[in-house]
């Protein structure tokens, strides 16, 4: 069992049910598939070959506070771009994040195929197609 703050008890079902439930809402919001898959080996997302992304699905209660109020502090520097935080941990490799509408609109922009440098951790390939049809006008 998953021990909570208030001493509250979420046991390892419901934990994976909740993890489920978050892969099966992001899944249908970007219009691909959730991977029903066993383990933790996979992508929790099923995306098109072509597809230069790969995604890990994260649901908790309250876990990234944080990083929701650096994206408040970002809006409210211009709220005619898009905010973005970014963060690192010590030792570790930055990260980024960003509003789900504005990373749809972002991968919208992708009419022609992407490059994806060759020190890309993302895939080893210089042309890569999108995957992400756009956003209706």
């Amino acid at each position: 069992m998953i021990l909570l703050r208030k001493g509250l008890k979420m046991s390892g079902r419901k934990s994976r049910q909740k993890g489920n439930r978050g892969e099966r809402e992001f899944a249908e919001v970007m219009g691909f598939e959730r991977n029903a898959r066993i383990g933790q080996d996979s992508e929790d997302i099923k995306v098109p070959e072509d597809c230069p992304f790969v995604y890990e699905v994260k649901r908790y209660k309250k876990n990234f506070t944080s990083v929701y109020k650096a994206i408040e502090q970002a809006q409210g520097y211009d709220k005619t771009r898009i905010p973005v935080a970014a963060m690192r941990d010590d030792h570790q490799q930055w990260l980024v994040a960003l509003p789900l509408g504005s990373w749809l609109l972002l991968t919208s922009l992708f009419k022609q195929p992407i490059k994806v440098p060759k020190t890309s951790t993302l895939r080893q390939r210089s042309d890569v197609a999108p995957c992400v049809d756009p956003l209706p006008e």
